[in-house]
């Protein structure tokens, strides 16, 4: 099972997105420490979504190993599933980054 997770046509897919605020509010902080808590038992191999903070700046960054013979064919249902997951997973970040925009 492992073998086939490594051997083939792969591709890693990182995304990041990123919200910036004006000032930081003492609040912020607080949830910047508990976000570096959660951050310990993510990985984002698998695909959860890590997020990064700055004092006005907060970073989600996703990454995926996908095949890319399920996504080769430039027409049909693999341009679609291509289309589904670049857009899923930007949906994915800006759910996450949502909360800390003000």
């Amino acid at each position: 099972m492992l073998q086939q997770a490594v051997l083939g046509s792969k591709a890693t897919l990182m995304f990041v997105a990123e919200v910036k605020n004006h000032i930081a509010d003492p609040d912020d902080l607080v949830a910047m420490f508990r976000t570096d808590m959660a951050n310990m038992l993510r990985s984002p191999w698998f695909g959860d979504i890590r997020l990064d903070h700055q004092l006005n700046s907060i970073t989600a960054t996703k990454k995926q190993l996908i095949d890319i013979d399920d996504y080769a064919d430039a027409d049909g249902p693999d341009r679609d599933r291509l289309r589904q997951l670049l857009q899923g997973s930007m949906r994915e970040l800006r759910e996450k980054l949502a909360p800390y925009k003000k």
